[in-house]
């Protein structure tokens, strides 16, 4: 659909609550995020949240994109009566800002274990076609040709996702170390989709990070 009201989640909830099934959603962010502030009464993001008091969720929050898409997923998730949901990002090809989202809603631990390999999959070949957008601007620009293709370029910087990536593994260690805290004891179940509910974390991170809290997690010597 076009205009404003899009997609409304009280709309779609039909669908979303489908079972068996799950959704993934195209969520507009750099579109949405120019005009979530208008005062004006004909542009409402109501339908688009699922109803009203999205706009203190998010207007406090020193990290405002993430309290977004943190925001959105949760209501996808209660209206459509998942176990769990996620997102991931696309960046505009040509800066480091956010073009949209994909956000995801599953009622089954191997979809989210999927999702996130895909992801593992995709982060890199996103990274790999920006550089390439970007040399190929860069090109069309200053009409000088440059000694590097884009990928070597590359191997000289950090890759944009790296600096997220790494808040993002900090952020998972702290919920196992709080699902530990509250419960003493966890099912490892229970623990992998807690952690792979996060984005730009993936399945080899997860097995690191309960690695290094295996006598806390009762794993023997030798156990995976």
């Amino acid at each position: 659909p076009t205009g404003w009201t899009g997609f409304g989640l009280k709309q779609i909830a039909p669908i979303l609550r489908h079972k068996p099934g799950e959704v993934l959603v195209n969520f507009m962010f750099d579109h949405i995020n120019r005009f979530l502030e208008t005062s004006e009464p004909e542009v409402s993001f109501d339908d688009l949240f699922g109803g009203p008091g999205w706009r203190p969720a998010i207007q406090n929050d020193p990290r405002r994109e993430d309290a977004i898409i943190g925001l959105y997923t949760e209501r996808l998730k209660t209206t459509g009566g998942f176990g769990f949901a996620t997102s991931t990002r696309i960046k505009k090809p040509l800066s480091d800002r956010s073009y949209f989202y994909l956000v995801y809603g599953t009622r089954h631990p191997e979809g989210l274990l999927e999702f996130r390999r895909v992801e593992a999959k995709e982060i890199a070949e996103q990274e790999r076609v920006r550089l390439d957008a970007q040399q190929i601007a860069r090109v069309e620009r200053t009409g000088q040709t440059e000694l590097f293709g884009a990928e070597e370029a590359s191997s000289f910087g950090v890759a944009s996702f790296e600096a997220e990536r790494e808040t993002n593994l900090a952020r998972a260690e702290e919920v196992l170390k709080s699902l530990l805290r509250e419960h003493g004891e966890v099912d490892f179940k229970n623990v992998q989709t807690a952690i792979l509910e996060i984005p730009l974390v993936w399945e080899r991170d997860l097995q690191r990070i309960v690695g290094l809290h295996a006598d806390a997690v009762g794993l023997k010597p030798r156990e995976k």
